[in-house]
C-alpha cells in the first residue's frame, strides 16, 4: 500500500508522463506523420517541370513542399491582382492567373492549383511564371529561406494555322449591332461596353456573356440600358485589381475624360483623379502593364496626341515622358514579351503602319523590316496562342477582311476569314478561343453588325 507521499510521486510521474504524451501527439499531428519537425520547409517540387513547354490547356499546377504546411497559409489568386503568396502569371505579374486551390488534409505538403477561368483551362500557347513566396510558414512559424520559382508554356493549339478555323456562333441574342465599342473579359464572361450604332446612337449600355461553363455561347445579358457613365465610343476598357474599368471615349464630337470602375458591371464608381490624369480623348489606347493602367495617346480635342499617362489605382495618374512616336488615334496596343506594343493608327494625315515597344524604360521602332501589313486605324489587336493578332481594320477607308500575326520574330498574312470586312470591332481571348464580335463594315449606310466569330479547334 502507498503512503501519502509515495502516492503524491505517482500522480506527479503520471501528469508529467501525460503532459508529454500530449505534446508529442500535438506535435506529430501539426507534422503529419513526421513528428516534430523543425527544419526549415522549402519546395521540393512544382508541377509542372520548370521550363517545361506543350503543357496542356487543361493541367493543374501542383505545388509540393518538403513537410506539411497549414492550408490556410498557403494563398492564391482568385480575382487576377497578384497579392497573394502563390502567384502564376504571364506577364511579369502585373496579372496573375486566377486560381482555386485544394490542399488536401490539414497536414498537407502538397498543394493543386486549377485555373479559375476558361472552363478551368489555361490560356494556351502562352508562356507562365510561378511566384512561391517564402513568407509561407510551417506549423512552428518558420518560414522558407527564399522564394521559388519557375516557368512554363501551355501548348499552342493553332500551330500551323490550319489546325484551327474560324466559325460563326448564332444566333445572337439581345446583342444589338454597334462598332466603336470595348470589350474585356471578367469574371468567365466576356463583357462590352457602349459603342456607336447605324441610326447615328451612342450607346452606354453593359453586356455579358454567359460564362465559359455555359453552353449558350450565343445568348448576350444586357446588364442596363441606363448607366451612370454617359454615351460613348472609342473608348478603353480593361480589366484591373479585380475590377472592370471603362477610361475615356467620346458622345458624338464631345471627348470625355472620366474614370468608371466596377466589380459586378452593375454598380459603378467614378473616379476622383488626382495628379495628372489624362485630358478628354478618344481613340486612345489602353494596357496593363507592371501592375498599372496605361493610357496611350489618341485624339484631345483637335489634336492626336502622343502623351502617356500612368495610374497603380485607377485614381492617381502620373503623366509619362512622351512615347518616341507621333501622335495618333485609333491605334492597338498589347502586352507581349514583357513590353506594351502599339501598331498603327492615323496622325490625321494617313493611316500608320508603324510598330513601336516599350520595356519600362525606352521606346523602339520595330517597324522596319518586319512589317508587311498595309496602314491601318480602327483596327482590334489581341494576344492569343503565343502570338500578337491584329484583325480587321480600316486602310484609307476601306474596311479590312484580313488579320495578320506576330510569332516573336516576323509578322505573317493569315488566311482570310469567314467574317466580313470590318472596322472599330472587338475582339477576345477566352475559352482558348480567339473571338471577334461586331464593327463597321463600311458599306452604303455604314452597316454596323451584332455578328459573333470565334476561332479555334475543338479540343
Amino acid at each position: 500500500m502507498f503512503g501519502l507521499k509515495e502516492s503524491g510521486r505517482f500522480q506527479c510521474s503520471l501528469s508529467m508522463l501525460l503532459s508529454a504524451f500530449l505534446l508529442f501527439s500535438c506535435a506529430k499531428g501539426k507534422d503529419d506523420t513526421e513528428g516534430e519537425d523543425r527544419s526549415t520547409p522549402y519546395v521540393a517540387s512544382i508541377s509542372p517541370d520548370n521550363n517545361a513547354t506543350g503543357v496542356s490547356s487543361t493541367s493543374t499546377i501542383t505545388i509540393t513542399f518538403s513537410k506539411a504546411i497549414p492550408p490556410s497559409v498557403v494563398t492564391v489568386d482568385s480575382d487576377g491582382q497578384c497579392t497573394k503568396n502563390v502567384q502564376v502569371s504571364s506577364d511579369s505579374f502585373s496579372t496573375c492567373l486566377p486560381l482555386s486551390i485544394d490542399g488536401g488534409d490539414t497536414a498537407s505538403k502538397v498543394f493543386v492549383l486549377t485555373s479559375n477561368t476558361y472552363n478551368n483551362k489555361i490560356p494556351s500557347g502562352t508562356a507562365y511564371s510561378i511566384k512561391v513566396s517564402s513568407s509561407i510558414k510551417d506549423y512552428y512559424d518558420k518560414t522558407m529561406d527564399a522564394d521559388k520559382t519557375s516557368s512554363f508554356t501551355t501548348v499552342k493549339r493553332c500551330s500551323p494555322l490550319s489546325d484551327c478555323s474560324w466559325s460563326q456562333v448564332s444566333p445572337v441574342e439581345d446583342l444589338t449591332g454597334r462598332s466603336g465599342h470595348s470589350g474585356l473579359v471578367f469574371s468567365k464572361k466576356m463583357w462590352l461596353f457602349g459603342g456607336y450604332d447605324n441610326n447615328t446612337d451612342y450607346f452606354k449600355d453593359v453586356m455579358s456573356s454567359p460564362d465559359s461553363s455555359s453552353s449558350s455561347e450565343g445568348k448576350w445579358d444586357n446588364l442596363t440600358t441606363t448607366m451612370v457613365w454617359s454615351k460613348r465610343n472609342e473608348h478603353v476598357s480593361l480589366s484591373f485589381k479585380g475590377k472592370m474599368w471603362v477610361i475615356g471615349g467620346k458622345n458624338a464630337s464631345t471627348n470625355l475624360a472620366d474614370v468608371w470602375s466596377s466589380s459586378t458591371g452593375l454598380a459603378w464608381d467614378n473616379q476622383t483623379l488626382t495628379g495628372t490624369p489624362p485630358s478628354s480623348r478618344s481613340g486612345h489606347a489602353g494596357v496593363v502593364f507592371n501592375s498599372k493602367i496605361w493610357i496611350l495617346g489618341g485624339q484631345s480635342g483637335s489634336s492626336w496626341v502622343k502623351d502617356v499617362y500612368s495610374s497603380s489605382d485607377g485614381a492617381a495618374w502620373t503623366q509619362e515622358s512622351d512615347a518616341g512616336w507621333g501622335g495618333r488615334s485609333g491605334h492597338a496596343a498589347v502586352v507581349y514579351d514583357n513590353k506594351i506594343w502599339i501598331m498603327g493608327g492615323n496622325d490625321n494625315s494617313s493611316d500608320l503602319k508603324e510598330v513601336w515597344t516599350f520595356d519600362g524604360t525606352s521606346w523602339d521602332n520595330q517597324t522596319s523590316p518586319t512589317v508587311t501589313w498595309e496602314g491601318m486605324k480602327d483596327h482590334s489587336a489581341h494576344v492569343f496562342d503565343g502570338k500578337i493578332w491584329i484583325l480587321g481594320g480600316n486602310d484609307n477607308g476601306s474596311r479590312i477582311k484580313k488579320f495578320y500575326t506576330y510569332d516573336g520574330t516576323s509578322w505573317s498574312s493569315a488566311v482570310v476569314p469567314s467574317w466580313s470586312q470590318r472596322s472599330s470591332l472587338v475582339s477576345y481571348d477566352f475559352n482558348n478561343y480567339l473571338w471577334v464580335v461586331g464593327g463597321d463594315n463600311g458599306t452604303s449606310g455604314s452597316t454596323h453588325m451584332k455578328d459573333v466569330w470565334k476561332f479555334g479547334k475543338t479540343d
